[in-house]
């Protein structure tokens, strides 16, 4: 998981930094979960006090299996070898701030 403007950043200092060209992982480097995900929200809905707002996990699809990759970490290490090194939005970071923008506008 990897905010959008993380994304950007990068391909801005593409742009300003020319002589560096390939092809380059972009992530925060730290594994995450859709069950962290989950729970994010579910926090952030307690805050707000949704009392009922709970993780339910469910098995995972057995005809997903060997189909899906569910474990996903970028390895960041050719992209700092070029230059890059601003940090990258935290998933609570982004989940916190994408679900304030969507309650600002509910009313």
């Amino acid at each position: 998981f990897i905010h959008v403007k993380d994304c950007a950043s990068v391909n801005f200092w593409f742009y300003k930094n020319k002589e560096s060209s390939g092809i380059f992982n972009v992530g925060t480097g730290v594994a995450r979960s859709f069950d962290d995900v989950a729970e994010l929200v579910c926090a952030w809905h307690r805050k707000f006090g949704v009392k009922n707002a709970q993780v339910t996990s469910q098995p995972f699809p057995e005809k997903l299996k060997g189909a899906y990759q569910s474990y996903t970490q970028a390895d960041l290490n050719k992209l700092s070898s070029a230059g890059y090194c601003d940090g990258f939005m935290s998933l609570e970071v982004g989940i916190n701030q994408y679900l304030n923008a969507l309650n600002k506008y509910r009313y």
